[in-house]
């Protein structure tokens, strides 16, 4: 498995935002946008959020992560029942 420590992320963090990766996809500032609108995220909500809006693949973020299959599922799920309203 191979999960990124905190160091880690917080050097890929800097590296949004210094490059037009999001940019280019129209979130400049993804993590304060994200953070505001869903208060209360955990880091690796926010984290989970990143992977997803680059368009990275669930393996891969699995990978990155350091998460099982169930896991990456369960967290999926849990942030659309908790802040997408039906």
């Amino acid at each position: 498995v191979c999960y990124y420590t905190c160091i880690v992320w917080r050097f890929f963090e800097e590296i949004i935002k210094n490059t037009n990766h999001l940019r280019i996809l129209g979130y400049p500032d993804f993590k304060t946008q994200i953070t505001l609108l869903l208060n209360n995220l955990s880091e690796q909500q926010v984290r989970l959020c990143y992977l997803l809006k680059m368009g990275l693949l669930k393996h891969q973020i699995c990978n990155i992560m350091g998460l099982s299959r169930s896991t990456l599922w369960r967290m999926e799920k849990e942030l659309k029942t908790k802040y997408i309203k039906s």
